[in-house]
């Protein structure tokens, strides 16, 4: 009965979590549509690629807080003494916001000295205002990203949908407004830090009206040592993501004009959006933390086995439809023909890319969970250092063959990198855990994406493809995909049944809350 409790509130979790990730990616893809549309490929890629720079210096500001908020806060939030409890996570919250504020603001003031440098050493001159304001949204953005993990370690992630909703819809409307008027780089950074600050705001009040034991009355003693210990190579594995995400994309912009950047970003950005759809992985990092034994080994791999059946037709699909998709959603302009196959295999490696990320974000919320970040830690230091290195020599090499290849050299460093990364995790994460994954759990669902992938074929010779008969062919692809993974035993009646049974009985589940 505990179990099922528990599946049921997890599952509950994942279902806000996904509705709030996807609310997070589809706002952000309308975001950067009408950016793009507004701006036209160049100067598209100088907002990248100012926004490029500043996640990677946002990633020192880090320092693995969010992580840390969600572990902490929840082991004080499920001990049954509950004046303890309240103490403890009133302290490990004050203890981990200071930090965090302390480390924006330094990080910010940073950016804003060195701009100018940077500019100098990207030959690049406009780039110099916008790391400017930017850094006053790297201290707003990196404020903002407590708000997630502190409702997600109280279990009320409905309020996570909330803020998300209400920040999605004041980016776009403050940039609709702005970019009306101005037409500037400038003033989408400007729409980014107001709809910010004002969602900060109304966070503050949910926190202070709902959840107030948090920031008010008696704190205990907390061992600060081990949760720095723990956040320093949070932070180490949070700087290394940062820069084996964008470092591709400054790399690019210093051997490349932002055009191709332009082109480059919005693969990029397409499939980010659907990753964040597909990806909850996040939400069992709580159950994750306390469940032990051959329980989290069953949790872990259930976890993996579906995230697995969703991920692979997903990266699949993409791969064939994501051309005429940036076609459709960010205009011609993006898909020039001359450059069309560079664009072909470049989306190709990026739609890819999504089932490594799935995957390994699974492995590395089991191994924070478990208070071992270490091994994330390096793992993720060796890929970066990887990634930077193949970028600089593959985006120089492919460039010399022809200028546009660039972008062909920088997306292999980054599907290498993400790879070698993913086999690091599982090696080391079955060790350490002995985790026994049946192979079937990924041989299945690659026969059956590839059985969808002639469909697709078959269907796109047959029928010329518009917004409607594209909708039915993606429509039609999920069904035999599921039916073909259905018929090689990949999934079974009583495994859908009991997920379904799950998801029904979670909505029912009551979160476990301090009151």
């Amino acid at each position: 009965m505990e179990t099922q409790k528990l599946t049921q509130k997890t599952i509950k979790n994942a279902l806000f979590q996904g509705a709030t990730n996807f609310l997070s990616k589809i706002g952000g893809f309308i975001f950067s549509i009408l950016v793009a549309r507004v701006l036209f490929p160049e100067e598209f890629g100088l907002y990248t690629l100012a926004l490029s720079i500043i996640l990677i210096f946002s990633s020192f500001s880090d320092f693995g807080i969010g992580t840390s908020i969600t572990k902490y806060l929840s082991e004080s939030i499920f001990q049954k003494n509950k004046t303890k409890s309240k103490n403890e996570a009133r302290s490990i919250f004050f203890f981990l916001i200071k930090i965090k504020f302390l480390l924006s603001f330094l990080t910010s003031i940073v950016l804003f000295l060195f701009s100018y440098q940077i500019s100098i050493f990207l030959g690049i001159s406009e780039i110099n205002i916008l790391l400017k304001i930017g850094g006053l949204y790297l201290f707003v953005n990196s404020l903002f990203t407590i708000i997630h993990p502190i409702f997600l370690s109280i279990q009320k992630i409905k309020y996570s949908l909330i803020i998300e909703a209400v920040l999605q819809i004041m980016k776009i409307l403050i940039v609709l407004i702005l970019l009306y008027f101005y037409q500037n780089v400038f003033f989408v950074f400007l729409s980014l830090i107001l709809s910010t600050t004002l969602v900060l705001f109304l966070f503050l009040v949910i926190l202070i009206k709902k959840y107030s034991f948090l920031i008010i009355g008696k704190r205990a003693q907390i061992n600060k040592i081990r949760i720095l210990k723990f956040s320093m190579f949070l932070g180490l594995s949070s700087i290394s993501t940062a820069i084996l995400t964008n470092i591709d994309k400054v790399i690019l912009g210093y051997y490349l004009s932002t055009e191709f950047l332009g082109y480059y970003s919005a693969i990029s950005i397409l499939v980010g959006g659907i990753l964040g759809v597909i990806s909850v992985s996040s939400v069992v990092f709580p159950a994750f933390t306390y469940l032990k034994g051959d329980r989290l080994k069953r949790a872990f791999n259930k976890t993996f086995h579906w995230l697995v059946i969703f991920s692979f037709p997903a990266s699949f699909g993409l791969a064939y439809i994501i051309l005429p998709l940036l076609q459709i959603f960010y205009g011609v302009n993006y898909v020039p023909g001359v450059y069309a196959p560079s664009l072909v295999f470049v989306s190709i490696l990026f739609s890819f890319t999504m089932i490594e990320s799935v995957l390994t974000a699974t492995y590395a919320n089991l191994f924070n969970a478990k208070e071992k970040p270490k091994i994330p830690a390096l793992i993720l230091v060796l890929s970066s250092i990887l990634n930077l290195v193949l970028s600089i020599v593959l985006i120089s090499f492919f460039m010399g063959i022809k200028l546009e290849y660039g972008m062909v050299g920088a997306s292999i460093a980054v599907f290498l990198s993400h790879y070698i990364r993913l086999f690091s995790f599982v090696f080391f994460g079955n060790k350490r855990f002995n985790l026994q994954l049946d192979k079937n759990t990924i041989l299945k669902p690659i026969i059956a994406s590839l059985i969808m992938l002639i469909f697709l074929f078959i269907f796109d010779y047959f029928v010329i493809l518009n917004i409607l008969t594209g909708g039915i062919m993606i429509f039609l692809a999920a069904i035999i995909y599921f039916l073909s993974l259905f018929l090689i035993g990949g999934i079974t009646k009583e495994s859908i049944t009991q997920f379904f049974n799950i998801i029904k009985n979670s909505m029912k589940a009551k979160p476990i809350l301090i009151n």
